[in-house]
């Protein structure tokens, strides 16, 4: 018998081996033998308002951006409507999972841990008006 996997929101049966989410969760929708349920991602995104970001690097769903309490390593934020990335010296990689918008680059102290974060610097010259 050939193995078929299920992809995202397809349905699933919990003792059905041939109904397997691969690389997913079936979610039941009863806790009876044989209950059904659908195929949901193992860590799902973050929604608007939820925590995100931090020691478990909680990812904000498509749309949304994590804004940091603080700046240091593996802190803790919320997912909040906006744009989708960091400029001007905001933090960004390591644990935060943030990126640089266009035409920045995330810059790590020398010193610092894998886990820890960055800074946005822009990578572009800024043009200076001289008389």
């Amino acid at each position: 018998m050939r193995r078929t996997f299920k992809t995202v929101q397809q349905y699933c049966v919990a003792l059905q081996r041939t109904n397997v989410c691969e690389g997913l969760r079936c979610e039941l929708d009863g806790d009876y033998p044989g209950s059904g349920g659908v195929c949901r991602p193992l860590k799902p995104c973050r929604r608007t308002y939820q925590l995100c970001g931090g020691i478990n690097r909680l990812k904000c769903c498509q749309g949304l951006r994590c804004v940091l309490d603080d700046d240091y390593p593996e802190v803790g934020g919320v997912c909040m409507p906006g744009r989708k990335c960091q400029s001007d010296y905001e933090s960004c990689g390591g644990s935060t999972g943030l990126q640089c918008c266009e035409r920045y680059a995330c810059v790590y102290d020398a010193s610092s841990y894998a886990g820890d974060g960055g800074v946005c610097v822009p990578t572009y010259k800024q043009s200076s008006s001289s008389k």
